[in-house]
């Protein structure tokens, strides 16, 4: 077994023991409550619209373009922890992923991590004092923020969590995915190059970007490469939980509690 797999096996048996997981997984079941409102809100939302405009959503199981699925998404960590427990309780899932994730990691490396260059977009976003200061600004971020999307979508890289057109963590997919719906002739969403999938955006609950967290709060909310960094929290676990919400006294208390992995 390779030292990653051991670690992620390791973080699998503890994930949700002693205290701290304990919080970690009262957390998830109320906030996968909380979403599974908002998001059949989400929905209801679409049907109307489409009604409204005379059109129906064509988005469906089993799409056989699922050009969508190569778009780049991100996610809270909020949420990257609800797609980790959901791959906890669900043991083909996780395997299935795993099993996608290597092919998958390659491509992105082999296209120069835009992930890297997604988060300095992310700061002037979410960073209080790195937010454009004029419309020139703001017009210039805009472009640099769709080409980047264009350029990752020109990579054709299939989403891990994909499997024969499916995705395998449906009732845990991210806002990003649940406000993202086609309503135009299934035949636009063929494949074609510098240009994103004819799809309509809905808007996230405002509260999709809350600080808090079951171990302390989040000083600044974040987004993060959705499938890079839950394969992160499942080989690195409290720690990398760590890293990305900035709460050290998570890897404290993890440590204290003997829930960090040691080769």
């Amino acid at each position: 077994m390779s030292d990653s797999n051991a670690e992620l096996l390791w973080n699998k048996q503890k994930a949700y023991t002693g205290t701290l997981g304990a919080e970690r997984e009262r957390f998830c079941r109320e906030y996968n409550a909380e979403k599974a409102e908002a998001v059949k809100s989400i929905e209801d939302m679409q049907q109307r619209e489409t009604k409204e405009q005379k059109t129906t959503i064509t988005c469906e199981k089993g799409c056989r373009f699922s050009t969508c699925c190569m778009e780049y998404i991100e996610a809270t960590i909020q949420e990257c922890e609800a797609i980790v427990y959901y791959l906890y309780n669900h043991e083909d899932a996780l395997e299935r992923f795993i099993k996608n994730y290597a092919k998958w990691r390659q491509g992105v490396s082999s296209g120069g991590e835009l992930h890297e260059q997604f988060d300095e977009v992310y700061k002037t976003i979410l960073e209080p004092q790195a937010k454009p200061s004029s419309m020139r600004e703001l017009a210039i971020y805009d472009a640099n923020y769709y080409e980047l999307h264009i350029k990752y979508f020109d990579q054709h890289l299939i989403c891990p969590f994909s499997h024969n057109n499916e995705c395998i963590i449906y009732d845990a997919r991210p806002f990003n995915c649940v406000c993202s719906y086609s309503s135009s002739p299934v035949d636009l969403c063929a494949l074609s190059d510098r240009m994103l999938p004819p799809v309509n955006r809905s808007t996230p609950p405002e509260d999709s970007l809350d600080p808090s967290f079951y171990h302390g709060k989040i000083r600044v909310p974040r987004v993060f490469f959705m499938p890079l960094y839950v394969h992160d929290i499942l080989v690195n676990g409290y720690k990398q939980i760590s890293r990305m919400t900035g709460i050290v006294e998570i890897e404290k208390e993890a440590v204290k509690q003997r829930l960090i992995y040691e080769a």
